[in-house]
């Protein structure tokens, strides 16, 4: 987990983050800050991102962070 901490600080750093448009079931969702897909429910072990993912479902789930100033980044990192 320690290993996220040099990306979180240079988005701290950075201001906003950069948009990425984000097509999700054929529906626009607009530009978020990031996106994590996956099919486990833990990320390193610890991140509870896709809490509802199954590996075995034959489905891919998305975490979607809409916000991308510094205050966002810090809500989600203590969520």
């Amino acid at each position: 987990m320690w290993h996220y901490l040099p990306e979180i600080a240079r988005a701290m750093l950075g201001g906003r983050l950069p948009g990425i448009r984000v097509w999700l079931d054929g529906e626009d969702l607009g530009a978020c800050g990031e996106v994590i897909i996956g099919n486990l429910p833990l990320r390193a072990g610890v991140l509870r991102l896709t809490p509802e993912a199954r590996p075995d479902d034959g489905l891919l789930d998305a975490a979607i962070f809409r916000g991308r100033r510094r205050r966002d980044v810090i809500r989600y990192g203590l969520t």
